[in-house]
């Protein structure tokens, strides 16, 4: 807002200041608002003159028709101050229209009634405040015409030259008319010049204004999209080191169970013949490792280019029947028997390398955590459009606390019940491998009495 400064700010400062700012509105340009209050200010000493005037009227007996002179007079007075309202509200076209059209006839009254020709040169006044306040061409012509005839009608009935026909006359005042309304619009063209040039100016900074917004928000998309390039690369830096992690573990099991053959092979004479007897079984065995590894090779190029999953259509019986026969010797060893069951038609629409080793994962730990003996049962069902897989041991088990450790985790891996080691990152990793997938993973389990889990996948349609 267009502020006006004082150097003592009295009561009566104040409200000059107060009325000066009446009509400005938050947001209003400047210069708009230094005509404003230039305006108002007018308005003010125009008040100040009209009261003074209206004092004239009852102080001087001698002034002829007082009694119209005052009413006129008072008039006036009512204008000016119904002007400085209708600012107050805010509605300076209405101010502009009341002062230019209303004012210039109660002006030519006031003199007819007083008989002073001096009172019509108050609408001289008016033609620089014209110029000033109407910005139109056409509207500041119209007026200025206005104001000529009001003067030319007024002086008319005054002067000696009571008629119209008095060529001198009408051209010596519409020639003055003239020589001021040239002066003022020259003045003018220069001002709307200059508008002209500055608006100019300002629409180029609002355009390179929006040139640089638009290159900021470049900016922040580009930095957005390589803080989500540095997201994705240090998922798939986790995936790769928790693949490595698992793969590490799995081989290191297998390892951990030849070494147990070849120590129970080297104890006793029937531990030599036991050992033999599994020779066709450590073979197979040692193939399917292989195969593993071979497979994990091409998945692990396969993370490298991307951390997403590729699903196609995968028989679920077919990687259960693959997982099983993985870890065929590890169950042996433990005297561990399967127990498959359920639908024989289970097509789901997965990553295979990933739900592969997810399964894995299950039946590796349902081995590890299940005593010399136990099944382990594994039940496929299918339930609208997904597929269940629940894998189902007698084992150590869990409670809430761990298997919410688990899930997130911060739970370090435990030994087995014949003191198989563990890497604790297994089903964290299952987790999110399922999440890739679509699919769904659910842990029920209790101290002491074994655990279920199910693995929700999504049917092929």
């Amino acid at each position: 807002m267009y502020k006006i400064f004082c150097s003592e700010k009295s009561h009566a400062s104040i409200a000059w200041e107060y009325v000066s700012n009446f009509g400005i509105k938050p947001g209003i340009p400047p210069y708009t608002a230094q005509r404003i209050v230039v305006f108002n200010r007018i308005n003010l000493f125009a008040i100040f003159i009209s009261l003074a005037w209206l004092f004239y009227t009852f102080v001087h007996p001698t002034l002829s028709h007082r009694s119209i002179v005052s009413l006129i007079s008072l008039l006036i007075f009512s204008l000016h101050a119904f002007s400085v309202w209708l600012m107050f509200k805010s509605k300076p076209k209405a101010t502009l229209v009341l002062v230019f059209w209303i004012y210039p006839p109660l002006i030519v009254l006031l003199s007819l009634a007083s008989k002073q020709l001096f009172v019509l040169f108050n609408l001289f006044t008016l033609c620089p405040l014209l110029f000033y306040f109407v910005h139109r061409l056409k509207n500041i012509v119209i007026i200025y015409t206005y104001l000529l005839l009001c003067v030319l009608l007024g002086t008319l009935y005054q002067s000696s030259h009571s008629s119209l026909n008095d060529f001198t006359f009408v051209f010596a005042l519409t020639t003055a008319f003239f020589l001021i309304f040239t002066s003022l619009y020259a003045i003018k063209k220069r001002v709307w010049s200059y508008e002209k040039e500055l608006k100019a100016y300002n629409d180029e900074l609002v355009e390179k204004n929006a040139m640089i917004q638009l290159q900021k928000e470049l900016v922040e998309a580009q930095a957005n999209e390589l803080v989500e390039k540095t997201r994705a690369l240090e998922e798939l830096n986790n995936i790769k080191t928790k693949l490595f992690s698992i793969v590490s573990h799995d081989l290191k099991q297998h390892v951990y169970w030849l070494n147990r053959l070849l120590e129970t092979a080297g104890t006793s004479e029937e531990g030599y013949r036991y050992f033999q007897k599994l020779l066709p079984d450590i073979k197979k065995d040692s193939d399917d490792t292989c195969a593993l590894l071979s497979s994990l090779l091409e998945w692990s190029k396969t993370l490298l280019k991307s951390a997403r999953a590729q699903p196609s259509i995968v028989d679920v019986n077919h990687v259960i029947a693959a997982v099983t026969n993985f870890y065929n010797t590890a169950a042996t060893q433990k005297n561990i028997s399967y127990e498959i069951s359920g639908d024989t038609n289970a097509l789901v629409f997965v990553d295979r390398n990933m739900i592969e080793m997810v399964f894995r994962n299950m039946v590796s730990n349902a081995i590890k955590f299940s005593y010399p003996g136990d099944k382990i049962a594994i039940n496929t069902t299918r339930h609208g459009a997904t597929v269940s897989v629940k894998f189902i041991d007698s084992g150590i088990g869990m409670d809430k606390a761990e298997i919410d450790l688990l899930l997130d985790g911060d739970l370090e891996g435990g030994m087995g019940t014949l003191q198989e080691p563990g890497s604790g990152i297994g089903m964290i990793l299952s987790k999110e491998l399922l999440e890739k997938n679509n699919a769904q993973l659910f842990i029920n389990s209790a101290k002491g009495k074994g655990t279920s889990i199910e693995v929700k996948l999504p049917m092929f349609k």
